[in-house]
């Protein structure tokens, strides 16, 4: 039970960094379409938002509808072609896909420094938490990486 909190805990921080963006004066609107948000939602609503998109409560809502959609389509075809598909083959292709959704997010943050660093930040600390404990690796990681954006956005502050 905590770890499930613990894990469950990040969508809380999400809309926490999200809220001064779609509503700058509080409120409790977003509680009706929260659950659309995931972690790449928040990271591209983030770098359109830094950049001080005119509508962001408009951007939110049409990039969650839409991958929420992308991802019901994606699952169900899926679910459709893996009578097809040897599981050893699934596993090199979403590996492969994965590899691209990384090059594409990574040039996608470019020249955010901090976004961009973000990714190679995870790119070299996940690989060595899976090795230290892959246990712990998917607690212990994200707040490995968090912290070292935060001290990169500081540092890109203070310069």
């Amino acid at each position: 039970m905590p770890v499930i909190l613990a894990l469950n805990a990040r969508f809380a921080l999400m809309t926490a960094s999200l809220m001064p963006y779609l509503y700058p004066k509080g409120g409790f609107r977003p509680i009706f379409w929260v659950h659309l948000l995931v972690p790449s939602v928040l990271s591209v609503c983030l770098s359109a938002f830094r950049r001080g998109h005119p509508d962001p409560v408009r951007y939110y809502r049409v990039m969650a509808t839409s991958l929420f959609i992308t991802v019901a389509i994606s699952t169900g075809l899926g679910v459709l072609v893996s009578k097809w598909i040897p599981g050893l083959d699934v596993k090199t292709l979403v590996s492969f896909a994965l590899a691209l959704l990384f090059v594409a997010q990574n040039a996608r943050a470019w020249p955010n420094m901090p976004d961009f660093f973000g990714f190679w930040a995870g790119l070299v600390v996940m690989p060595i938490a899976l090795w230290i404990d892959a246990d712990l690796a998917m607690l212990v990681a994200p707040i490995i990486i968090g912290g070292l954006m935060a001290l990169s956005l500081r540092n890109g502050k203070r310069q």
